[in-house]
């Protein structure tokens, strides 16, 4: 080109043949970009001078723009959706920090046959609720831990022997304090060997059972033996029951013996109180009443927030009714729900008549009781080998044990049947329960039974505290005591009496007892 003039226009393109590639940028000048898409504009315009008006519209967008009408993503949201029309208090409410529950629509059957879809919401005074609990902010409760236990120390002088003694001081006076408790040495011999429960107890024969010689020590007491030797009384101890064949397997079989019968009478009634606490809070209308009123209370003053509209809530909410206090911080939301119930349902402040049963299953840990009742079963199966093996090599037929052990194994497996099924029927009782209430199967897994039957006797006691005092019901209430526990006494036929006991949902007593 001239000076002072621009470069050449390229040529035109030969037919059939693209556009030539630009020309490469100059030093210092950023390379242009790629052609447009078919169907679009070419370059966008210049920058426009100053003072210019207009400019050319911006380029369509590419393909894949915004979706046509009518052709909108499907809804996934499954979940159950309210179904009740939003409540919109006059005045802003303070809140029930409760985990609303909604009943399934449709066809949904995730949750069925619980009892928020038999609850009826009551009418309520409106204006009387929003006087009272309007928000307001409000401070309250302060805990405190009661007094560090003290423990009190113990000691003692060892006692002085001229007696022959051969073990070790520690060892010597730990048996020497476990004779002190026990009967003669004779009677502790013939007592083991006709596995008489009248001249030991059980926490002497776990006593026994702890102090037993060991291989070691019995070599040391035969090689200081003679006929002039005078033990001293932990070395004759050791030496007198080691006389007795095969006693470690013997004490075994006996401690579980004794100690069968105790577990039965505590396993037993604990698995009845469960399962009358479960019957008693799903039947109870009175409780059921009750939470229609804490239901309508809790929807009007979540209304309009995302906690209202509430088929239902989880219980633990309901002792959580003494922290939401008035404006004036001076009723609570239990006392308004009791003075509720006192106007219109008297009867309901003596709930604790409908559900006698809810006291005593919260001191009921059923975990615990279920892993009791198992290893009570496996414990059967493995007296049961362990008596086998004690009978391979004992052909004495006047031999107490064994009159008495085989017997008492083939028993105890009956009652160990009997109570492992009261157990399933318990713990079906239970999850069947909690999922009646709205809880789901997570929440059977988590939730003990100590827990939830704690919350409801909590939530009764106050409810009552709540109610004026002229007025409070004068049922006996929880502190009425009740037959579980009855002992039932040996008679004629103990066997008898144990299996009809835990047919009959009671205690067991005198299980192959002498």
């Amino acid at each position: 080109p001239m000076p002072g003039m621009g470069a050449p226009l390229p040529p035109p393109p030969m037919p059939g043949m693209g556009a030539p590639l630009p020309p490469p940028p100059m030093p210092g000048m950023r390379a242009p970009g790629p052609p447009p898409l078919p169907g679009m504009g070419g370059a966008p315009p210049p920058p426009m001078l100053p003072g210019a008006g207009g400019g050319a519209p911006p380029p369509p967008g590419l393909p894949g723009g915004p979706r046509p009408p009518g052709l909108a993503l499907p809804v996934m949201n499954m979940a159950p959706q309210p179904t009740k029309p939003v409540i919109k208090p006059k005045t802003k409410m303070k809140p029930l920090h409760w985990t609303r529950i909604l009943n399934p629509s449709g066809n949904d059957a995730a949750r069925t046959n619980t009892v928020w879809e038999a609850v009826k919401e009551p009418r309520l005074d409106a204006r009387e609720i929003e006087a009272l609990f309007g928000q307001k902010m409000a401070a309250d409760k302060a805990a405190e831990d009661g007094p560090n236990p003290s423990a009190t120390p113990r000691g003692g002088a060892k006692p002085k022997s001229t007696k022959t003694r051969v073990l070790e001081d520690q060892r010597s006076n730990a048996i020497a304090i476990m004779l002190s408790k026990l009967p003669a040495l004779p009677i502790i011999k013939e007592g083991i060997k006709k596995m008489d429960e009248r001249a030991l107890k059980r926490e002497h024969l776990t006593a026994i059972m702890a102090q037993l010689p060991t291989e070691e020590e019995l070599a040391l007491l035969n090689q200081n033996d003679g006929p002039d030797t005078r033990w001293d009384r932990p070395e004759e101890f050791l030496l007198t029951i080691s006389t007795i064949p095969k006693l470690k397997l013997r004490l075994r079989c006996w401690i579980f013996k004794v100690s069968f019968n105790e577990n039965v009478e505590q396993l037993a009634p604990n698995l009845s109180t469960i399962q009358k606490a479960c019957k008693e809070l799903k039947s109870s209308p009175s409780f059921k009443l009750i939470l229609g009123y804490v239901l309508a209370l809790g929807n009007y003053m979540n209304g309009g927030t995302a906690k209202g509209q509430a088929d239902g809530f989880q219980l633990d909410v309901l002792v959580k009714l003494t922290g939401t206090k008035d404006i004036a911080n001076q009723m609570t939301l239990l006392q308004f729900l009791a003075r509720q119930l006192q106007e219109k349902h008297p009867a309901c402040l003596a709930l604790a008549d409908e559900i006698p049963h809810v006291a005593q299953a919260k001191s009921v840990n059923l975990a615990d009781t279920e892993a009791n009742v198992k290893r009570m079963s496996s414990e059967v199966k493995d007296v049961q080998r362990t008596v086998d093996q004690i009978l391979s090599t004992t052909q004495d037929p006047e031999d107490p044990f064994n009159k008495i052990m085989p017997k008492f194994v083939r028993e105890a497996d009956d009652v160990a049947a009997r109570v492992s099924l009261d157990l399933k029927e318990a713990l079906q009782s239970y999850e069947e329960l909690l999922l009646f209430f709205g809880y789901n199967k997570n929440d059977v897994k988590t939730k003990t039974s100590e827990e939830f039957f704690g919350l409801i006797t909590t939530f009764v006691n106050e409810l009552n505290k709540a109610a004026p005092a002229q007025d409070k019901p004068t049922g006996s209430g929880y502190r009425r005591k009740h037959d579980i526990g009855t002992k039932i006494t040996a008679g004629d036929d103990p066997m008898s009496a144990v299996i009809n006991a835990i047919k009959a949902g009671n205690t067991a007593k005198g299980l192959g007892s002498t």
